[in-house]
């Protein structure tokens, strides 16, 4: 009977000790519920800047950054932790839950600025300062006006170490003389249609992949692409007559080239050592395109396989193209 009692009493025991232990352990996944989940969210604090939604990513995996926040007449640098480290996307995993900061430098304070000489807008004439960005995203506005050029040599100064990228606001239009020369290892992100361009625009610019020249200009300007080695696609607009001394000049991945119907010369070496290029989309009629002017070290123009725009389908046989509702060139 004794024995009995003492099992008795020893599965009481028992019982009574299971929901404590359950209410540790459920205890312990409530004060990290993440964790136990396998998930962190990322909140973001941007300090005055345009609002960006939380995010949840799984546990140690990297998070995808988020397109950037914007704030009048500031300059977006960088996301810091709340501990006040840097935070890099492609970088960093995330192991727990982070509230990440963003971090400002005023515009006035990063740019020196200057009116547009033809528009009620603002260029940037220089970097007043360099600091650590990861993207530098240039802004739209600053001070109310419109960002539309980049002044002579204003971002000749820029290194890799000081942004690895500059996303530049589909606004810019107009760029001076050198204002994007020799930026051999950063990328330039420029989706505007650029309608205003000087020598040496872009010379020695060696991460371009491709520009969109809009209508407003006579000439391609002496040297202005002159060894932009990634440049694979170019488009010279309607309305260019000339295309000047070496403005294409070893742009050693050009492939494909489009140019008007407008055009009447193509001077000295304007696309010397391009000797990549395949495929030239001309504007007008292949009489027109024999009746060009085109002067020695233009050779890869002549070895080019060279196609008409039309329209129209057409119903004899030759080299035709046309734009397609992407207004791509498309071979008929």
């Amino acid at each position: 009977m004794r024995k009995i009692l003492i099992k008795v009493l020893a599965i009481l025991c028992i019982l009574t000790l299971i929901p404590i232990f359950s209410a540790c352990n459920s205890n312990e996944q409530q004060t990290n519920p993440s964790s136990a989940s396998g998930f962190h969210t990322i909140t973001f604090n941007t300090k005055g800047g345009s609002k960006i939604a939380d995010m949840t990513v799984k546990h140690d995996s990297f998070a995808k950054a988020p397109t950037p926040p914007t704030l009048e007449n500031y300059v977006f640098c960088r996301w810091q932790t709340s501990e006040g480290r840097a935070f890099f996307f492609d970088m960093y995993t995330v192991e727990e839950d982070l509230n990440l900061e963003a971090i400002w430098i005023k515009a006035d304070d990063l740019f020196s600025l200057a009116a547009m000489p033809d528009s009620n807008g603002i260029m940037i004439t220089d970097i007043k300062r360099q600091e650590d960005f990861d993207v530098l995203y240039v802004p739209e506005i600053i001070n109310g006006k419109t960002v539309e050029g980049l002044g002579a040599g204003a971002f000749e100064s820029v290194i890799p170490s000081h942004a690895s990228t500059i996303v530049f606001p589909d606004t810019i239009r107009y760029v001076e003389e050198n204002a994007l020369a020799s930026i051999s290892e950063v990328n330039i992100v420029l989706n505007g249609t650029i309608s205003h361009i000087e020598e040496e625009s872009f010379f020695g610019n060696g991460l371009i992949t491709k520009i969109t020249l809009g209508k407003g200009m006579a000439s391609i300007p002496y040297r202005a692409f002159s060894t932009c080695v990634m440049l694979k696609t170019a488009n010279v607009p309607e309305g260019v007559t000339t295309i000047e001394e070496n403005a294409f000049e070893a742009c050693e991945r050009l492939i494909t080239l489009t140019l008007p119907s407008t055009l009447t010369a193509i001077q000295d070496s304007a696309f010397e050592e391009c000797t990549a290029l395949k495929t030239v989309f001309f504007g007008g009629t292949e009489e027109q395109f024999d009746n060009l002017s085109i002067a020695d070290g233009n050779e890869a123009i002549e070895n080019a396989t060279v196609y008409y725009y039309s329209e129209e389908q057409p119903t004899s046989e030759g080299n035709f193209w046309h734009y397609d509702k992407n207004q791509t060139p498309t071979i008929w």
